[in-house]
């Protein structure tokens, strides 16, 4: 017996499977083409998140850049949770194991996820994977589907 079906296999859809199995429910995955070719894999340039890894960036800038770039044609109350949840939602798909590019370690050996200046913002917050982001992001999502036991 299914539990929660996902229509789609894009980012999103397979986010949302990976969160329901989570929270214990049987799980289908059902969409139009094979899951690793959704429009996600397009995505190159990398996802916006203001991690704090650049003094002069912060979630408030990061919600300012954005409504200043969607004209004011926007819910402002989605954008400040979009932008406030991006830092942990970066958290979360390093810990699945996508593989973003890093800067040179820090003093303590550590290397912080890299970041480079997109297009509307004002500091450099994009978190990429070379310039593969969304293809990176997409095999990581459905690779973990499929070690978590979600049906496609």
């Amino acid at each position: 017996m299914i539990d929660v079906l996902i229509i789609g296999s894009g980012g999103a859809g397979l986010s949302a499977a990976l969160a329901a199995k989570e929270a214990g429910a049987s799980v289908l995955v059902a969409g139009k083409m094979y899951p690793t070719n959704s429009q996600t894999s397009m995505a190159q340039g990398g996802m916006n998140a203001a991690l704090g890894n650049v003094e002069e960036d912060h979630i408030a800038l990061h919600i300012q850049d954005t409504i200043k770039s969607a004209h004011g044609l926007c819910d402002e109350a989605m954008v400040r949770q979009m932008c406030g949840d991006a830092p942990r939602t970066v958290e979360w798909l390093e810990s699945i194991g996508v593989p973003f590019s890093r800067l040179n370690s820090d003093t303590q050996g550590i290397k912080t996820i890299a970041q480079r200046q997109m297009g509307g913002a004002s500091a450099k917050r994009a978190c990429y994977a070379q310039d593969y982001t969304g293809l990176k992001i997409l095999h990581t999502l459905y690779d973990t589907c499929l070690k978590e036991g979600i049906e496609f």
